[in-house]
């Protein structure tokens, strides 16, 4: 939002809209503000998400193509559109807009798929989507999904389903069939695979037409998008788990239980809600099983447990729980718990299942209860808790600061991310990034720029305004992220633009600033192994011939590629970049011979 400097007028970014919206605050503080198409601004691009107001101009940012929206406030229209650099690949760019735009994805623009998935996450409500005509023409459809336990029930899927609580669109992938129940599933395709999710995904385009009213529907290419997209959305860092990854005494207790401990007489917790992050299970494998209820569900992941809580109190109308703390417990955070319908308030009373009691109560009953309640809570999630953390050291922080870089250096260490580092050294804009598998070494966004250790490293902040931030960001987004912003294999401080992967620095004599001491570049025949151009055999090279060697960079693209066999064996591939990568970190020796390469 937007307000302007005298605050009569109030601008709203209308994000599944492609619009920005204009209101009269004294309209709105009088309650006589009647909606209008005039007071909508269409902006291009799409996705409108943020704001800022100067004079007469209106600047929007737009988050479908990542661009800037210029808008005149006199009459109210756009007046120029400015794209930006965004190293995210088509298959992100291209599929987003058809989670969030209501234009594009309803007849009549009100509703899009974010309605309910806000930001790809859930609304915390209930829904009853049961259709009486699905399935035809017996109201029922084939289950094909795996089970953990079956029982000889009837598994068939039926129309009417009841009331389920909104799932989250994060973190599909590795879970197989999706909707509680596991109704979306490619298992019915012939010589489908239940546990597919792309398969399952692509089961969920009737929703664009019986749930969005988009007559018709998107297209199977545009669901293809959409699925392509959504595949990648992955959970956050759990914000209940210590930033090293630690578990209380608690949550250990509750995770030894939940491995080891039968707990409803056939296998331990995690024997259902399977926890194996190097397979991408946190709590789910995409199996289903028989739980003693009307309908068989698929068994549901467990990283978003932490953002249910707020139910408080349950009657004692199930037979199938404990009884105890049954009565009114005042106002509610939430409208909805736990399970599909979200009738249970608390894990603590779901571990109070009678199913369970011969698993709790033999072993510490309530305590451990409460004990598997708060590893539930703190449960692994894709991205390690260290992930986005963030701090500056300055001057005169060094004692208070020092300790929280040593943890994310150590996290980093454990391969749970990538730490860059930004900041002004020498009054120009520098990066850097910590090289994986050094005992922290840190690559500058120069080539020609020595690596540094981690007390160099720190040793600049010492001189004011040369402050340092130092960040945990995703695993292996750290090279992007810290030194080479278009990945073109040309660092950032050598790159004449540093945001068009087609630019490069030109090979020319220059005088420039090497951290605080002059030096001067002169032009030299390229080594062995600098296939960028940039003079130096460095981690830049490597991500070009890998680039090259998965078919994501063709050879006409490598400016010197007779220099990347340094191997010798004839071919120019990943053998190549990690010697490339060793020698910029000293693990091998290096200048190379290049065998005799050439592209054909």
């Amino acid at each position: 939002m937007a307000v302007t400097p005298d605050g009569r007028t109030l601008y709203v970014a209308a994000f599944g809209s492609s619009a920005v919206g204009v209101f009269s605050t004294a309209q709105l503080e009088s309650d006589t503000f009647v909606p209008s198409a005039a007071s909508h601004i269409p902006v291009s691009g799409g996705g409108p998400s943020g704001l800022a107001l100067r004079g007469n101009r209106l600047y929007v940012f737009t988050r479908f193509d990542n661009a800037i929206s210029i808008v005149d406030t006199g009459s109210n229209a756009e007046i120029a559109h400015q794209t930006l650099h965004n190293p995210e690949p088509s298959s992100v760019t291209v599929g987003r807009r058809l989670l969030y735009d209501a234009v594009g994805t309803s007849d009549n623009g009100e509703a899009s798929c974010s309605s309910c998935h806000v930001f790809g996450d859930f609304d915390g409500l209930a829904w009853d989507l049961g259709d009486p005509d699905a399935f035809p023409p017996t109201g029922t459809l084939n289950n094909p999904n795996p089970f953990r336990l079956t029982v000889g029930e009837n598994k068939n899927f039926r129309a009417l389903k009841g009331p389920m609580t909104t799932q989250s669109l994060r973190g599909l992938a590795n879970a197989g069939p999706m909707h509680w129940r596991g109704d979306r599933t490619a298992g019915n395709d012939p010589g489908g695979d239940p546990l597919d999710e792309n398969g399952a995904f692509l089961k969920f385009i009737v929703a664009f037409d019986g749930l969005l009213g988009k007559a018709g529907s998107i297209t199977a290419t545009e669901m293809q998008q959409l699925a392509d997209f959504i595949l990648q959305v992955t959970y956050p860092p759990n914000p209940i788990r210590h930033l090293d990854n630690s578990l209380t005494a608690a949550q250990q207790a509750g995770r030894d239980f939940y491995f080891n401990i039968t707990s409803d007489l056939v296998q331990p917790c995690n024997g259902c809600h399977r926890l194996d992050p190097s397979m991408g299970f946190f709590g789910t494998d995409g199996f289903s099983s028989f739980e003693a209820e009307t309908q068989d569900f698929k068994i549901p992941h467990l990283r978003n447990a932490y953002q249910k809580i707020g139910m408080f109190g349950m009657p004692a109308l199930n037979s199938a729980i404990n009884a105890g703390n049954n009565g009114n417990q005042g106002p509610q955070v939430r409208g909805f718990g736990f399970l599909h319908d979200g009738s249970v308030d608390t894990l603590f009373r779901f571990h109070n299942a009678t199913v369970f009691n011969t698993g709790f109560n033999p072993n510490g009953g309530d305590t451990t209860r409460r004990q598997v309640e708060q590893f539930v809570l703190a449960f692994d999630s894709n991205l390690a808790p260290i992930v986005g953390q963030q701090i500056t050291l300055t001057n005169t922080n060094a004692a208070t600061v020092g300790p929280r870089i040593d943890l994310l250096l150590a996290r980093a260490g454990q391969n749970e991310c990538d730490v860059v580092v930004k900041g002004t050294v020498g009054g120009v804009q520098r990066g850097a990034v910590r090289v994986a598998g050094t005992s922290n070494l840190f690559k500058i966004d120069r080539a020609a720029d020595p690596l540094l250790t981690d007390a160099q490293m720190r040793n600049l902040a010492t001189t004011p305004g040369q402050e340092l931030t130092y960040s945990c960001v995703p695993p292996g987004s750290g090279i992007r992220i810290g030194i080479d912003r278009d990945q073109d294999g040309c660092l950032d401080f050598d790159d004449a633009d540093p945001t068009n992967p087609a630019v490069c620095a030109a090979v020319a004599t220059t005088t420039t600033t090497t951290l605080g001491a002059t030096t001067t570049t002169t032009i030299a025949p390229a080594p062995c192994g600098d296939v960028n151009g940039d003079r130096v055999v460095n981690i830049g090279d490597a991500l070009v011939v890998s680039q090259f060697d998965v078919g994501l960079r063709p050879c006409s693209e490598l400016t010197h590629p007779e220099a990347c066999d340094v191997n010798g064996d004839g071919a120019c591939n990943i053998g190549d970049a990690l010697k490339m990568a060793q020698c910029d970190v000293g693990l091998t020796s290096c200048p190379f011979t290049c065998g005799p390469f050439a592209c054909r």
